[in-house]
């Protein structure tokens, strides 16, 4: 194989950029499309299967993407250069799927005409998270379909008010998928009998 000509080496690093751009760019579309999403949402239990197929689909998917890019690379740039930008595309690839994936059962859901439900649940609200970007969090308790789910509380006047009420009213919509909370807030406290 003679070498590369200096206008070839510049294309194929001219290709290399022109991939990793479009890979970012599609990354933060993905979040972005992702976020407007976003929607604590449960999975009934006859729907448990999505996330397993969503998860599959992303292994599956990753693993392409890497095999699709090592083949269509072209063969001028050093083996070396050529699997660390593909490694790297591919984790670009899996994170942007990664953050699509919890777009699939919200999309299922708004499509299976959900029906509107306000409850009300009992819940903790001691529980602490890990997340930076969520202070105060609260967990849904009790023998209900709801059971485990746990809300990002970032209003602390909120926060204080199902401290006190150990008791949550939610504002959802059903479907054969699963429950996707829209609004909450707190409760009035139970009244002893």
């Amino acid at each position: 194989m003679s070498p590369a000509t200096p206008a070839e080496i510049r294309r194929a690093h001219r290709v290399y950029w022109i991939e990793l751009i479009l890979a970012w760019a599609g990354l933060c579309a993905g979040i972005i499309w992702s976020t407007e999403y976003a929607e604590t949402f449960q999975y009934a239990r006859d729907a448990a299967w999505i996330q397993w197929v969503c998860y599959a689909s992303l292994a599956v998917l990753t693993l392409g993407c890497f095999a699709a890019l090592r083949r269509w690379q072209p063969r001028i740039a050093p083996p070396h250069m050529r699997e660390g930008l593909n490694l790297l595309l591919t984790m670009l690839v899996a994170f942007c799927l990664y953050a699509l994936m919890g777009v699939v059962p919200i999309k299922l859901h708004r499509m299976s005409d959900p029906q509107p439900l306000t409850t009300v649940e009992s819940v903790d609200p001691s529980y602490f998270g890990w997340s930076r970007n969520c202070k105060h969090r609260a967990w849904i308790q009790g023998d209900t379909p709801l059971h485990g789910v746990r809300l990002c509380v970032r209003d602390l006047s909120l926060y204080e008010q199902l401290a006190a009420s150990k008791r949550i009213e939610l504002t959802a919509t059903r479907s054969r998928y699963g429950i996707a909370i829209q609004d909450f807030r707190a409760a009035p406290a139970a009244q002893n009998p």
